[in-house]
């Protein structure tokens, strides 16, 4: 009798353990942050962050940075498959920049020609400084 009463214990234990493993998981994974037009930044940590738009995948991993404000939406990748994207130089990573006004996305911007947009474009205080601070340092 108490052998099976041990059994029952120990079944009762092991499913208990299995939720609180689950339910933690659940509680810790990825988080969504919301900008305009639609565009999602998932982070799930490392090389694993994701933009969506409408719920359609954009960038399927190595999201770095996600910025926005009523006009534009700028986010970067890490193409190199890094463990840790954000401390990936910056003059590595690609960029992206939409305009929410007239619904165009500029893809694969490498860093140079995205210096010159952010000064073309007047960002430099009202979205870019925000983007990272180690930006103008590279």
């Amino acid at each position: 009798m108490k052998k099976y009463i041990l059994i029952i214990f120990l079944a009762i234990l092991s499913l208990y353990i299995v939720f609180v493993i689950v339910a933690a998981n659940g509680n810790f994974s990825d988080f969504g942050e919301k900008g305009p037009s639609g565009y999602v930044f998932i982070f799930e940590g490392g090389k694993q962050n994701a933009i969506m738009r409408n719920n359609e995948l954009i960038i399927d991993s190595g999201a770095v940075d996600f910025k926005y404000n009523k006009n534009y939406v700028v986010f970067s990748i890490d193409t190199t498959y890094s463990m840790k994207p954000q401390e990936i130089n910056k003059s590595q990573l690609k960029y992206y920049l939409f305009e929410v006004k007239t619904n165009v996305l500029k893809e694969n911007i490498k860093f140079d020609e995205f210096k010159m947009l952010v000064k073309e474009k007047s960002l430099d205080d009202e979205l870019i400084s925000t983007f990272s601070s180690s930006f103008y340092r590279q």
